[in-house]
C-alpha cells in the first residue's frame, strides 16, 4: 500500500499545528512494480550482483558500481521510455498516483 500525503498547516493563536494530511492512497503488486523497477534497471545498462545487489556502470569511470541510491526511487520505476508502454495495471496506478502527487 502506498500512501500519498502533504503536510497540512493550520495557525491557532500563537501556534501552529502541522501534520501530515493523506490526500490519496493505492494497494498495489508489490511483484509488478519490483518487476518494473527491476526492467528499468536494465534498460540503463545495469545489473545484479551475486547477492542481489544492484549495479550501474559509473559515468565517471566506465566501470559497473554498486547503484548510489538512485534504485527503486518512485520516480525513476518506470523509465520514461516505458511511459506510454503497455504496462501492468498496478504500475499505471503507481504513475497515475505520482502524477498526481507531483503534478
Amino acid at each position: 500500500m502506498i500512501l500519498g500525503w502533504k503536510w497540512r498547516e493550520v495557525k491557532r493563536a500563537a501556534a501552529i499545528l502541522a501534520w501530515p494530511e493523506i490526500v490519496t492512497w493505492q494497494a498495489l503488486s508489490a511483484w509488478a512494480v519490483a518487476q518494473e523497477r527491476d526492467t528499468r534497471l536494465k534498460i540503463v545498462g545495469g545489473t545484479f550482483g551475486p547477492q542481489g545487489q544492484p549495479f550501474v556502470c559509473s559515468s565517471q569511470t566506465g566501470k559497473m558500481i554498486a547503484d548510489p541510491g538512485n534504485y527503486g526511487k518512485l520516480k525513476r520505476i518506470v523509465h520514461s521510455s516505458r511511459r506510454n508502454a503497455i504496462l501492468h495495471e498496478d504500475v499505471r496506478r503507481l504513475l497515475e498516483l505520482l502524477d498526481f502527487l507531483y503534478p
